[in-house]
């Protein structure tokens, strides 16, 4: 669950609750925003900025144990994932990578901003 689309999509629902009648603003919620994605980290180096926040893992569960009246679920917490930002690259010129390997980017609509996102799992073991 990638912070990029995740705040489209809550976009999207404001923008739908104020058809309805609700005027909630978007930068209302930048704050909750920057809590549940934290930024790990940027660097602007000319035009091209890189920008990496954490990202929401659903954890696979591992299996399921009987507790007296209820269930027990047992997940793996053990993997982490983080989300690239990426805007002002130049195709030829600049690439991302991570331990020597080329992360493919997704362009982000509109073309136009030029900004391309990506994840990948990060194991704390």
């Amino acid at each position: 669950m990638l912070p990029h689309y995740i705040w489209e999509y809550f976009s999207d629902v404001l923008q739908t609750l104020k058809l309805g009648g609700y005027d909630l603003k978007l930068e209302w919620f930048i704050h909750f925003f920057a809590f549940r994605f934290p930024e790990c980290g940027m660097v602007q180096i000319g035009e091209a900025t890189l920008s990496i926040r954490t990202a929401l893992e659903p954890w696979p569960v591992m299996g399921e144990e009987p507790t007296g009246g209820s269930v027990s679920r047992s997940v793996d917490a053990s993997v982490e994932r983080i989300h690239v930002t990426a805007t002002g690259l130049i195709k030829g010129r600049h690439i991302v990578t991570c331990n020597g390997r080329g992360v493919p980017l997704t362009p982000t609509p509109p073309v136009k901003t030029k900004q391309r996102v990506a994840s990948m799992p990060v194991s704390r073991g």
